[in-house]
Parts: C-alpha cells; structure tokens; sequence
C-alpha cells in the first residue's frame, strides 16, 4: 500500500510521507528500546544497585517521552498529509476525467465515480494519519526487540525470529480470503448506488407504476455482499490472532523453562517475559486494522484504473478540417471484443446535406454519432470529417465543430441563460436572445417569475422534457456549429412539444450539416439521404422515393409510420 500511496503522489507528497515514514520508524525504533531498558533496570532493581536503577529509569522516561513527542509532531504531520492527499485525490481525479475518452462515461459509470469522490477518497486519504504508523511499528519494534533480545537472551531472540513468519503467512491468508469476497461486495455496491440514484430521479414513474423492485433487489445484494465481507473478514482475522498468540505462548513458555533451567537472572527472564509482549503487541495492532488496510489499498486499485484509463491519441499539430463532410470508410466497431455494432460501414454526408439514420433498436444508428463525435475510435476504418480523419483533428478541434442533441439533454443546476451561455460563454446579450427566439425558449421564459435567469434544478429537473430539448436546441445554435447531430430529439415528446422543437430543429439544421437518427415520418421524407441500418450495416441508402421504389425494411418502416399517425381513440356508443 505505501507504495501504491508514493505512485499516487505529486513529488512534494512523496517528500512529506518520506518524512512522515522516518520519523514513524523513529518512533518505532524508541518504542522497542524504551522495553528494552526494562532488562537492565530489572536487573538492577533485582541485585539492588540503586544507582543503576536511577540510571535505567531515567533512560526509561527519557525514551518514553521522546516518543511521545515524537508521537504527536507525527500525527500532527499525518493529518496535514490526509488533508492535501484528499485534495490530490480529487484534483487527480478530476484531471482525468477530462482527459478520459467521453464513451468510458455511458457505460454506466456514474456511481463509480461519485463512490471514488465521496467514500474511497476518504478511505484512501485517511490511511497516512490512521495506517501508516502501526504498518511500521509492527516491522521496526518487534526488529529493534529480536536485535536486543539476541544480545541478552540469544534463545528467546532466536524464538522470536523464528516465529515472526508464522504471523505474516495468517497475514496472507487473510488477504486471500477478503480478495474472494470483495469483487462481490463491490459489484453490489455499485449495482445499489445507481438503483438509489435511478430510484431518487424518477419518482413520478415508480410511484405510477410500483417500480421499487430494482432498488430492493439491489439492496438485497449489497446486503449479502456486507455480509459475507464481515464474515469473511471475521473468519480470516481468527488465524491472525491465534497465530501472534501462539508465537507469544511458545516464547514465554520458553523463557519459563529457561528460569527454571537457571539461564540468566530473574530479573532480565522477566524483562525477556515483557518484551515478548510488546513483540506482539505491534503485530496485533496491525491485525486490528487490517480491514483498514485492506480497504485502502482497495481504494488506491480504484482510483488507479480510473486514473491510468488512457486517454485518445492526439495529435501533435491537430490538422484544420475542410468544408463540413461527414464520411465513414469500412468502419468496425464494438464496445467490447465479443460486442460488434458497426461493420464495414461506409456512406458520406456531403456538406450542408441532412443525412437521416433508421432503423431498428440496436442497429447501431446512435453508434455512428458517437464515433463521429469520437467518444470512441473505430476498431478499424476510417471516420472523416471535413475530408479529414477525426485523430488527425484531435478531440478539442473536432468538438468545436460539432454541436449534439441528445434525447436526454442534460442541463447543468443554474440558469436558463448560464445553460445557453455554456456553448460560448463570451457571447453578447443580442446573441443570446436571437438563439432563445429560435429555439422557442422565449416562450418558456415568459412564463417562469425570473425568465431567463430561472434556476433549472438539478440535470434540468424543474423543466419539461420538451423545454429541457429546447434549452438544449439553443446552446447548440449558441455554439453554431457546422455540423449538427441529432440524436432522436423528440421521440418522446408530447405533441405540442414535438412540434415546437421540431421547429427549432428545423432552424437549427439550416444551412449545416446535418446527421440525425430518426423515427418521426417528416424528418425523414426532408432527409436529402436516408441510411437504413440494421445489424450494423447499411442494407438500404438514397432518398424517400428511392427507397419506397425497393419495397424494403424502409418501405415497411413508413408504412409503420403511417398506421401510428392515422390511430385514433373512438367512443364506444
């Protein structure tokens, strides 16, 4: 674990918990000879030699309070390297998340990330002030203890070095065995955080529809996970203390028979009979905190994949792209080895086209747009944008022409206006207002009491879905960007909404390039080229009329459309 605490660390970290290290070591060093004096002062007060007393007991107290100084300026250093190794620990953590590839964020990491920030980071951070010390007083005591105890009793040291492994194999067996229950404890951590987070933002639904199973079922793992981590924890702990109590029974047995074999004094077998016990007493205390330790090092693990994630080639030079072309060239894709969505996908979006994506669920249409945004690279192929490959743009300069709208746009906890301003934050009030106008969010403010400067809640949470997409419609033309992604923005909105966003759709799209998976008839019949996908191929391409012409999967997607729009609710009588 001290190692993984020095990789971890920024070069003045390293340099305070060196410090911290030798003066715990110094402190340990001082702990083992304040017990070894207890020989000579025995043995002094045993043959009555008052100086000498007088002598070893004032080494004694000098020792004694030496450590204890030593003690304090230690804890006081502990607790101001946890303080800046929490800082780090976040500071670090944030920087990665900058720099990690956007498509790690959608596989369900969120409560992975909050569980770093709040609880592993307090885990890990804490390990200096509460850890670190009985890690080192249970090596330098029970050492600085054999060395003396060999020089005055060369039988009882060598006991206490021979059984000095026994301990550390129980040790291992105690890692083992939490290594076997932790993956589970873990995984059903997790699996409960995002039930809880899910089950916090969509109260209207489950209240609705009874929809608590998920969380107690998640719970319920998260329980038996906790349990067998503590029955675990407790059932390798056991050989731990029975091993340091059995090397301290075997040493004092043996200094017994040594006393009774007239070897030595009985001053100094006494003394020998305490340092026994304070050879054990570090090791103990380790065993005490060793779920502690277990615990943090786990942590560190954690952070350490986070943090080692690797981030997307970049260029050198990013490359300047051309006029706004979106082209894929035999691109393979899949989010795991075994998972392949895209396949041998090749079409091109000519500049200021609106190219529309159908196809089933799954087909991979929502796919092509995270590549065209490089959340992720392509396993193979080449994705092009502005007759440029997205790794010769770099990711800064391929984002700043690209503006997405998703069908669950996120909104940050402020303002309307701060929500828009965030695709350019140096934009001018007359800026503003035309993209409010434009996406219809002038509508929503002029029914909120603060207008523009309403608070939205947390991701948007006191709007509707359909004002959080024209929120989101704004920011993009804020940005005015010359290739636009769209990504099913009103496929679940009610009518009203659809068609107030459709509208701002339809400005924004305006003289842009344009690639948007669709579902609704219109969008597609205005497409400029329609891509059918399915199984992660192209199966049809062209315009409306030339696809009808096939009598094909798009055929029956309209003819889908179609029957949905003519459905209507009669009366019975």
């Amino acid at each position: 674990m001290i190692r993984s605490l020095f990789a971890l660390l920024d070069p003045p970290g390293r340099r305070r918990l060196r410090a911290l290290l030798i003066r715990v070591g110094a402190a340990a060093v001082l702990q083992g000879l304040a017990g070894c004096t207890l020989i000579p002062l025995l043995g002094a007060l045993f043959s009555d030699d008052r100086d000498a007393v007088w002598t070893w007991a004032a080494a004694l107290a000098g020792l004694v309070l030496a450590h204890h100084a030593v003690l304090l300026r230690n804890h006081r250093h502990a607790g101001e390297l946890s303080s800046a190794l929490l800082r780090l620990l976040h500071t670090r953590l944030g920087e990665a998340l900058t720099r990690i590839p956007l498509g790690w964020f959608a596989e369900g990491r969120a409560a992975t990330v909050n569980r770093l920030v709040t609880k592993t980071a307090l885990d890990v951070a804490t390990a200096p002030a509460h850890l670190v010390a009985p890690v080192v007083a249970a090596v330098v005591t029970p050492a600085t203890i054999v060395v003396v105890t060999l020089a005055v009793q060369w039988q009882v040291g060598l006991a206490l070095l021979l059984g000095a492994p026994l301990p550390l194999l129980a040790y291992r067996l105690y890692l083992r065995v939490i290594e076997r229950v932790e993956s589970t404890w873990e995984a059903g951590t997790n699996r409960a955080s995002e039930r809880v987070l899910e089950y916090a933002r969509q109260q209207p639904v489950l209240r609705a529809y009874g929809g608590g199973a998920p969380l107690d079922r998640a719970l319920t793992e998260q329980d038996a996970g906790a349990r067998s981590m503590v029955l675990g924890n407790s059932a390798a702990t056991a050989p731990l203390f029975l091993a340091l109590q059995a090397v301290l029974t075997a040493v004092l047995a043996l200094t017994v028979m040594l006393a009774l074999g007239g070897e030595g004094d009985i001053g100094m077998l006494i003394a020998v009979m305490v340092l026994a016990v304070r050879f054990v007493e570090p090791l103990t205390a380790v065993a005490e905190v060793a779920g502690g330790l277990r615990i943090a090092a786990v942590g560190l693990r954690r952070f350490r994949e986070v943090l080692d994630t690797p981030p997307l080639p970049e260029p050198d030079r990013p490359a300047a792209p051309g006029p706004p072309s979106v082209e894929f060239r035999e691109v393979d894709f899949g989010y795991t080895r075994d998972r392949t969505v895209l396949r041998a996908l090749s079409f091109r979006a000519e500049p200021g086209t609106l190219t529309a994506l159908v196809g089933p669920s799954g087909a991979g249409k929502s796919t092509v747009l995270s590549l065209i945004a490089r959340f992720h690279d392509a396993d193979s192929g080449t994705v092009l944008v502005g007759d440029r490959d997205v790794r010769e743009l770099g990711t800064e300069r391929l984002l700043s022409h690209i503006a997405l709208v998703s069908q669950h746009p996120y909104l940050f906890e402020e303002s309307i206006a701060e929500n828009i301003l965030r695709a350019r934050p140096g934009a001018g009030p007359d800026e503003l207002d035309r993209v409010v106008r434009l996406a219809r969010v002038d509508e929503i403010a002029a029914r909120l009491p603060d207008g523009l400067g309403t608070r939205v809640g947390e991701g948007g949470a006191t709007l509707s879905g359909g004002e959080r997409q024209r929120v989101s419609i704004a920011r993009a033309l804020l940005k005015d960007a010359p290739i636009v992604l769209l990504d099913e923005v009103t496929s679940s909105l009610d009518a009203v909404n659809e068609r107030l966003v459709q509208q701002a759709v339809t400005r924004l799209a305006a003289d842009r390039t344009v690639l948007v998976v669709a579902h609704r008839l219109e969008t597609v019949e205005n497409a400029d080229h329609i891509l059918v996908l399915d199984g992660g191929r192209i199966t049809e391409s062209g315009s409306h009329e030339e696809l009808l012409r096939l009598d094909g999967v798009y055929s029956r997607f309209v003819d889908c459309r179609r029957q949905a729009a003519a459905w209507r609710l009669t009366s019975a009588g």
